[in-house]
């Protein structure tokens, strides 16, 4: 939350953000922000009770739906924390396709993920790959991933000593 300024920002969509902790904590942090929770049906079932708290009513929305179909527009920028590193570059195009086309003109995304010049992000690569047949995109991969879905890559921001997080904005 401290990583990354959100002074800009109207409304976060945190697609993929199941309970939406992650999202309270950024609306809790930010009182100007709107955010919008976006996963599937199943995830999210109960996930409004989390934006219950005092400064929060009407400031947060949950949305139910499948990425790989498409995302909720009216975000000017879209969080996916941890969604890629299971994911195949077919799927992950997709899901960012997908973001392109729901996102703002002038809007932006924001990957949160594990480092992968990290100890940790060497072995959790290596986890992945045996579990999901998917890997940890180092930062060219992930630039040919957001060029070939409608996205400039613009900075990585070291969040802590295992994550990253990764900014691109619409062309």
């Amino acid at each position: 939350r401290d990583s990354y300024d959100f002074s800009n920002v109207k409304t976060v969509v945190d697609a993929g953000g199941g309970r939406g902790y992650l999202l309270k904590t950024i609306l809790d942090a930010n009182p100007m922000l709107k955010g919008i929770l976006f996963d599937l049906p199943a995830v999210v079932d109960g996930a409004a009770q989390t934006f219950e708290s005092p400064g929060l009513a009407g400031r947060a929305s949950v949305v139910e739906g499948n990425f790989f179909e498409g995302l909720p527009r009216g975000g000017d920028l879209y969080i996916f924390k941890r969604v890629f590193v299971d994911k195949t570059d077919e799927q992950a195009m997709q899901v960012l396709t997908n973001c392109r086309a729901a996102l703002d003109a002038e809007g932006k995304v924001l990957i949160i993920d594990t480092d992968i010049s990290s100890l940790y992000g060497k072995l959790f690569d290596i986890f992945v790959l045996g579990m999901f047949g998917s890997r940890i995109r180092d930062e060219e991969e992930g630039h040919s991933l957001f060029a070939d879905t409608g996205f400039q890559f613009t900075r990585t921001i070291n969040a802590d000593s295992a994550l990253m997080l990764v900014e691109a904005k619409a062309v």
